[in-house]
Parts: C-alpha cells; structure tokens; sequence
C-alpha cells in the first residue's frame, strides 16, 4: 500500500548514500551534519581511495621499472607526476560523483586548462623568480653564469621541462589543495585548512637534499599564498601556473637548485655565493630570506589585481558565501 505522503526531493550535493539520518538517530551528529556527510569521514574515504589507487600505480610502475632512478630527468619527473595525479585526481573524481559535484568544485575546471589565469600564473613565477635573482645578482650572492646548451638542446630540454613542470604544478597543487582543501573548508573553513595543507606541503620537502630551515619555511609562506590565489580566483589554475613556472625558471632557465635538488639539461651555469640565509645555498633562491618580502609583495599586488570577491566554491557549499565568476582588474 502506497503512502500517501510525498517523499522531499534530493538535496542538491547530496546522494541517497549521503541522505542524513531521521533527526534522533544517535548517528546523526557522528557522521552528518546538516548539509551531508561530515567533513571529516569525507577525506578520510578520499584518502583511503588514494591509497589504494597509489598502491596499485605503484605495483605497476616496479613491474616497469624496478630501480629507482638517480638522476632527474624531465622524463622521470613526467611519469611520476603523471602516476601522481592519477593517484589524487582518480578518488577526487569518484567523490565528485558521490557528493554530486564535480572537479571544478575542487579548484579544477578541466576546460579552464590552459586558459588566461595559468598563464597570468606562469608570468608571475618567472617574473618573481627573475626579480629575486636579480636582486642577489645586485648582492653579489649569484652569477647568472654562461650558457651550457647548444639551441637543438635548449628547445628539446626547455620544452621537456616545461612539460614535466606543468605536470608537477598540476600534482602538487590537486594534492595539497584541492579536494583536501575543499573539504577541510566545509569542516574547519578555509584559513585553517590553508595553514595545514601549507604545512604539510613544507613537510614534503624534508627529505629534498639540500633543504634548509629557511627553504622549509618559504615553501610554507608560498603554499599560503597558493591558498589565497585559489580563494580570490576559486580554481587552481593561476597557482597552478606560478607553481609549474617558477620550478621551470629554476630547474631549466636559470638552473639554480629546486628544492636542493639540481636536474639535467639546464640553461645556464650560474653560480651561488654568500652567506646560505641570503644567498639560498644548497636549497636554491627558494632558500634566501629575500623570499619572505617577496612572498609579502605578492600578496599584496595579488590583492590589489584582483577584486575582493571571495570565489571559492567550498564556501558555498558550506553555506557562507555565494561564490562569483572572477575576472582580474584591467592594469
């Protein structure tokens, strides 16, 4: 015998899987809130879905190539990169079905790939990068230092690199801020996620060679800053951009150390000297305390360039804001 009451639509975000117990189920408050499934419970399936996908690319990547390689290649770092994205972007994808979202929540709209704001990103990395080496050029803490690539060289490698640096741009900034951070945000907000992914992104960098406490600190004060390009613009191309070519500029253009680490087929031989806190040292220009100002500048000009909008989906969807398309102010 049917009901004579009207069951009350979907909830948009919601699936039957996520509907929220009858209120009064000892339930209720453990794994819902009011909108779905707990922030929380959320991340930890995401997480558990990465680890799976993580381990079964990995079994397949030993049955390709049992050694792990010793020297970077953009080769090497396209496959890895590749593999890593997967390993992130796969589960993001299933939850995006679950929560009936989809990847443009999470900071990637696919069709916005190679649209204006990754290259708005990209001249801000190279253009901060350059500003900062130059500024040490006028210390006398760096030579830029002669060419070592004849051009067949530099075109195939700078192409190469390029490549591989978009990927990695892509991988690191999906994995720290993008369903971990929306998620996190409909759970704790946004700054407080922000700080933790930021943090986590720095302990990434641990086991880099070469790495410094100042080097470990930028990458934390970068990640921030990633954070806010992602709150103002609500996607994570620009970051993405600034991220894949500020790793360009120093693995490739200038070839300095990334992260401590220094890669075949760079540009220039250029040369670090000085004191370490200034001059970056081993961990490259990423590890001068010049980064700190510049980091500061950047957020202010970013603040400045585009308008105060907050765009960031996950708020809305935590039910603080109405996210809007964003557009950067002409100048």
């Amino acid at each position: 015998m049917e009901s004579s009451g009207q069951q009350p639509p979907d909830q948009p975000g919601i699936t039957s899987a996520q509907t929220p117990p009858k209120p009064g189920s000892p339930l209720k408050f453990v794994f819902f809130n009011e909108r779905e499934l707990r922030a929380g419970w959320r991340l930890l399936i995401y997480l558990g879905l990465a680890f799976v996908t993580g381990w079964a690319l990995g079994w397949i990547a030993r049955l390709i190539s049992p050694e792990i390689p010793r020297v970077i290649t953009p080769l090497i770092v396209i496959v890895q990169d590749t593999l890593l994205i997967a390993v992130f972007v796969i589960p993001a994808a299933i939850m995006a079905r679950m929560e009936r979202r989809s990847l443009a929540d999470y900071g990637l709209p696919l069709r916005q790939a190679f649209g204006r704001n990754l290259w708005l990103g990209a001249a801000w990395g190279i253009g901060a990068l350059t500003v900062l080496l130059i500024v040490l050029r006028l210390n006398r803490s760096f030579v830029f230092g002669n060419i070592g690539l004849g051009w067949r060289d530099a075109l195939w490698y700078g192409a190469l690199w390029a490549v591989a640096m978009y990927l990695v741009g892509v991988a690191e900034e999906f994995m720290l801020r993008g369903y971990s951070q929306f998620t996190l945000t409909t759970g704790i907000g946004f700054w407080p996620a922000a700080g933790l992914l930021s943090l986590a992104f720095a302990a990434l960098h641990l086991t880099n060679p070469g790495e410094t406490v100042v080097g470990i600190s930028s990458v934390v004060a970068i990640g921030l800053f990633f954070a806010f390009t992602l709150y103002r613009t609500g996607t994570l191309w620009f970051a993405i951009g600034m991220h894949g070519a500020w790793n360009w500029g120093q693995t490739f253009l200038y070839g300095v150390p990334n992260s401590g680490m220094i890669a075949r087929g760079h540009l220039l031989n250029p040369v670090i000297q000085g004191p370490r806190w200034y001059s970056g040292g081993t961990a490259g220009p990423e590890g001068s305390v010049l980064v700190f100002p510049l980091i500061a500048l950047m957020f202010v000009i970013f603040h400045r360039t585009f308008r105060k909008e907050v765009r960031y989906p996950a708020l809305a969807a935590a039910g603080r804001v109405t996210p809007q398309r964003t557009e950067p102010l002409p100048g």
